[in-house]
């Protein structure tokens, strides 16, 4: 809700605001899937954990669908302590590192919200039923 009000704040009277997203369209396992096994997803996530002092090694990417959002999270594979600048953090085995959240609202859901902080709301289904493109007016 935040990020579609300043998105609505920021508009004159008559903008037009055109949002292309994926929603719930009940196959969330396979697009996590998809996703975990998307190498430019790993390319792009795995400076995370490198830049908390974990190596590749230490850790493996997963993901699930819950609370309507795909969550990407590094899994820990081992104990390891990590210390920077005289302070120490303790990993344990197990331990989840979130590193990306993507929302995927049922399209009533979505719509809702839209027309919570837009005068005018579209949407428009992809013939798959995967995706809506909403054009929005303030």
């Amino acid at each position: 809700h935040e990020l579609l009000y300043t998105i609505r704040t920021s508009m004159k009277k008559g903008d037009v605001f055109i949002l292309d997203t994926a929603i719930n369209d009940r196959r969330q396992k396979e697009r996590v899937e998809s996703y975990v096994s998307n190498k430019n997803f790993y390319n792009w996530l795995i400076p995370i954990p490198l830049q908390l002092g974990l190596s590749r090694d230490d850790v493996e990417l997963q993901g699930r669908f819950k609370n309507s959002r795909i969550e990407l999270y590094f899994v820990l594979k081992n104990d390891k302590t990590v210390t920077f600048n005289e302070k120490s953090v303790s990993f344990n085995k197990g331990d989840q590192i979130i590193v990306l959240t993507a929302y995927k609202y049922e399209k009533d859901t979505l719509k809702e919200f839209l027309n919570m902080h837009f005068d005018n709301v579209n949407l428009m289904a992809s013939k798959n039923n995967s995706k809506v493109l909403a054009i929005c007016t303030r």
